[in-house]
């Protein structure tokens, strides 16, 4: 019962972040749809598992590696390396870079296990959430539901919504309330400890890169997720100036995930005419704006009768697989009048804003540039927040500014610049709560960002849906997506855009046919576009989701085949052999370059199912069967509260119950 009450509540706090919580919680859809992208060639695929138990050590440091054995005569200040690979840089996710809290003195605040608190993306706590909702809304809610007016509740809401982000509360001129320190990688993976690169390689996955250039010559650029994106950009050039310093190279290549796309555009703003960068790869990238957070920030939601008091609640619990509650819960929000539960609502979000949305300087990257204007007047129009509007307005003029500073990098400093996306997906295909905001019904997005900023100007029908016929007859080229949701001629970008059917934002880290191709852009010197290689690489390919095989199953078999060689483990010959298939199709699936979910699947069974045989796994439980009596009854309470749910609406409407008197 406790964990219900934890997800409705969780569901009810979340409306005011409608967005952003759905980008801040890890694998979970509404837990986050974490920002994990990856860069494995595929020559090196097999390779790409997240420990560092396989890599080459002295000394604990990762050194020998190919960049590695060229450069150890590289003097202190440089010189040339002579390796052939640029120092590579990843701009990680929104939840991607861990920030600590300290306190005014600079030491580290405790959390809850004792332990400094160190976090990325949003530093919630959901339990110290739920307590406080309990505390400061329980009698203002009980004096409510008495007399059927406001007690006290939507101030109650409002300083609870407030309260859940007081680790990232902003000051009014855009910086952090609290004391925020940004843990920060300012040398090569070939200087972090093993646990640092094992909890790097676990938010992007990156040994297929290491094992190809070094790891040397592979950093990692963490920035605060509620600071100035413009300032930040500040940094990245300087930590640019560091990894040329460090490696003897003129150029830097650059992987921007999601959020990380911000400080690309940022940068490109102020430094486009440097040409310190070669290679950018944009994956799932922010590049202007998710539509679901300008619904955010413009308050765009349905709430029409029909999703207020009837579709909304269940499907946004349904995630957690609690959609009788959303029944439920469609009949005791009635114990509210209407406006009440309106005006709590909108004291939540407003909370929300005035905690960390409004004057948050990264935040406002995340919003169209074409919303953008509108936005900044309803919330930052008044005199005392002036300096964070210069800071935000610094921001719009570098998206308005982003196509031809792409373009110049590109036309004049020689720079080569590739955006790979998922599609297909409405934003409320991760996250059912996500139904209530207005752009979800016509959006084509990758769950988290709509391809039409991933993709930078890409024409896009809704998920699901055709572009219209006439526009098909008049754009009948290469560039329409075979299910005909798509027209990349219209990008920025056409011939290094490339798109994934049905890949979620997170999967992008997980698909082996997508890491393979990031891997190819940044590697292979004769793969420029879409025409180099579209047989293995083509422009619309497909999502799929091999991550088990590569950062489980296969290091697990592996592990057990060296053991065997080792006479550590004994393996029958018909084991063995199946063994060794078992891995080499393993590792076939890791070098896919088309999606193909079948594939992994075959791959990811046949690797179970030995690993098994031979006793290196235990064998899974067997599937309970469900017992059919509560089968029954759980089936008949849901359709017994959904007709109460349907009975209720059609005879009471769309209001309070004491909206009838």
């Amino acid at each position: 019962m406790k964990q219900k009450v934890r997800r409705t509540l969780s569901a009810a706090l979340a409306l005011a972040l409608v967005f952003a919580v759905s980008l801040s919680t890890g694998p979970a859809a509404l837990r986050g749809a974490k920002t994990v992208v990856a860069a494995a060639a595929a020559r090196t695929a097999a390779a790409d598992s997240e420990t560092v138990s396989g890599a080459s050590q002295t000394g604990g440091k990762h050194e020998d590696t190919a960049c590695a054995r060229e450069t150890k005569g590289l003097t202190a200040d440089g010189g040339a390396c002579g390796c052939g690979n640029n120092p590579f840089i990843v701009i990680p996710g929104i939840t991607d870079s861990d920030v600590a809290l300290l306190d005014a003195q600079g030491n580290p605040v405790l959390g809850p296990d004792g332990k400094p608190y160190v976090k990325g993306g949003f530093m919630v706590d959901e339990d110290e959430i739920i307590d406080a909702a309990l505390k400061n809304l329980a009698w203002p809610l009980a004096k409510t539901l008495l007399t059927q007016k406001d007690q006290g509740l939507t101030d109650a809401a409002y300083e609870t919504a407030k309260y859940a982000f007081w680790r990232q509360a902003t000051n009014k001129d855009g910086t952090p309330v609290q004391n925020l320190q940004v843990v920060r990688y300012e040398k090569s993976f070939a200087e972090l400890t093993d646990e640092q690169i094992n909890h790097l390689f676990v938010n992007i996955p990156l040994r297929g890169i290491c094992d190809i250039i070094g790891y040397d010559h592979v950093y990692y650029f963490a920035f605060n997720i509620i600071g100035d994106p413009m300032e930040t950009a500040r940094e990245l050039d300087a930590f640019i100036q560091m990894v040329k310093a460090q490696t003897g190279h003129d150029k830097v290549n650059i992987l921007n995930a999601s959020l990380g796309a911000s400080i690309f555009t940022a940068y490109a703003e102020q430094f486009k005419d440097k040409g310190d960068v070669e290679k950018v790869v944009n994956v799932v990238a922010l590049l202007n704006g998710s539509d679901a957070f300008g619904d955010l920030y413009a308050a765009d939601f349905n709430l029409s009768d029909e999703a207020l008091y009837r579709d909304f609640l269940p499907e946004a619990l349904a995630d957690g697989g609690s959609k009788t509650m959303g029944y439920l819960a469609n009949l005791l929000i009635r114990l509210l009048p209407r406006q009440v539960l309106l005006d709590t609502f909108g004291a939540v979000l407003n909370g929300a804003m005035d905690s960390i949305l409004r004057c948050a300087p990264n935040f406002w990257a995340m919003i169209p540039k074409e919303e953008y204007p509108a936005m900044a007047d309803k919330w930052l129009s008044d005199p005392q927040y002036a300096a964070v509007r210069a800071k935000t307005d610094a921001f719009y003029q570098a998206q308005l500014n982003l196509k031809d500073n792409m373009l110049y990098m590109i036309n004049e400093k020689g720079a080569q610049i590739n955006n790979v996306c998922g599609y297909n997906l409405k934003f409320s295909s991760l996250a059912g709560m996500l139904s209530i905001i207005n752009s979800d019904k016509n959006s084509n997005s990758d769950g988290v960002i709509n391809v039409q900023s991933t993709g930078l100007g890409v024409t896009a029908a809704p998920a699901g849906q055709q572009l219209p016929a006439d526009y098909l007859a008049a754009h009948d080229s290469p560039y329409i997506s075979p299910d005909k949701g798509l027209d990349a001629s219209t990008c920025v970008l056409p011939d290094n855009t490339w798109f994934f059917y049905n890949q979620d934002h997170e999967q992008a880290g997980k698909n082996a046919a997508c890491m393979n191709l990031v891997g190819e852009l940044f590697t292979n010197p004769y793969f420029t576009d879409i025409h180099s290689d579209p047989a293995r690489f083509p422009q619309f390919n497909y999502g799929s989701d091999s991550k088990e095989i590569r950062r489980y199953l296969l290091p697990d078999a592996q592990k057990a085949l060296a053991l065997y060689q080792a006479g550590e483990f004994d393996i029958s010959a018909e084991d063995l052999a199946e063994l060794k298939a078992a891995i080499a199709q393993g590792e076939d699936a890791l070098k896919a370059t088309i999606g193909d979910q079948a594939v992994a699947d075959a791959a990811t069974q046949r690797l179970k199912n030995i690993l098994v045989k031979i006793g290196y796994r235990e064998a899974p439980p067997p599937a309970m069967e469900p017992d059919p009596v509560k089968v029954f009854f759980a089936n008949l309470l849901e359709q017994l509260l959904k007709a109460a749910s349907d009975y209720v609406y059609d005879t009471v409407g769309a209001r309070g119950y004491s909206d009838r008197f």
